[in-house]
């Protein structure tokens, strides 16, 4: 069955599209010392010494998805210079804010380990360092 859809285009595209909300943004670090700026010498000190101890201990990989080549990133969002996905902001800007005309991005890091860390005073101090790296970096 054929069906004819009428091709109705806006008079004046310029005031119809206002760009995109993408609320799915997953900025990534380097390395786990990213985060040393925005963490006070006591829990830098924690975080070389003990590290973090998760919920998920035995893990030791990403937690979703697990099983997907690249842990579900798409192939050629790798950035040339080895970091991981998510962590070069021209590279986001490339593929993603200017490529789909997004205007405002909820960044939602896959980082930082803070609700599943059995220290509650490292995960908050963590969260809070996860927070301030993304403005610093992303902002």
């Amino acid at each position: 069955m054929n069906v004819t859809l009428r091709d109705h285009r806006p008079d004046n595209p310029a005031q119809s599209h206002l760009g995109f909300i993408d609320c799915d943004v997953h900025p990534f670090f380097r390395t786990p010392a990213d985060f040393d700026p925005f963490l006070s010498a006591r829990w830098r000190e924690h975080r070389r010494s003990i590290g973090n101890r998760s919920r998920q201990g035995l893990a030791r990989t990403s937690p979703y998805p697990r099983m997907s080549p690249g842990n579900g990133m798409r192939g050629d969002s790798w950035p040339k210079d080895g970091g991981p996905p998510g962590s070069d902001l021209d590279l986001m800007r490339e593929q993603l804010l200017d490529l789909f005309d997004v205007r405002y991005g909820l960044l939602a890091p896959l980082v930082g380990g803070a609700a599943a860390e059995r220290n509650v005073e490292f995960g908050a101090a963590m969260a809070v360092a996860v927070n301030e790296w993304q403005c610093a970096k992303f902002l």
